[in-house]
């Protein structure tokens, strides 16, 4: 999971709040929404081209030193869940 590359599936739509939220939005007929905020919205912006687990992890890691540990275990969880929400696909990249 660590190598493989995500990206943001094509059928979800999301919008950037004011406040830093992120609601996203598969167009199925679920009519499910999800709201992320903090880091998970952070994450969720890098996803814009498609990224591994790795090279998050490496990013926000340097960025949040005293975090990195927490982020080695959340990150992959969170791009895991969103992976089996289908709102990421694996990337030919």
């Amino acid at each position: 999971m660590e190598n493989q590359s995500y990206q943001i599936s094509k059928d979800v739509i999301a919008r950037r709040n004011q406040d830093g939220t992120v609601i996203l939005m598969k167009m199925d007929e679920s009519s499910l929404f999800y709201k992320i905020d903090g880091m998970a919205a952070a994450v969720w912006n890098e996803m814009q081209t498609p990224k591994s687990v790795g090279e998050l992890i490496a990013k926000f890691g340097e960025q949040n030193i005293a975090h990195r540990e927490s982020l080695q275990k959340d990150i992959p969880s969170f791009v895991q869940d969103l992976f089996s929400k289908k709102l990421l696909s694996q990337s030919d990249n």
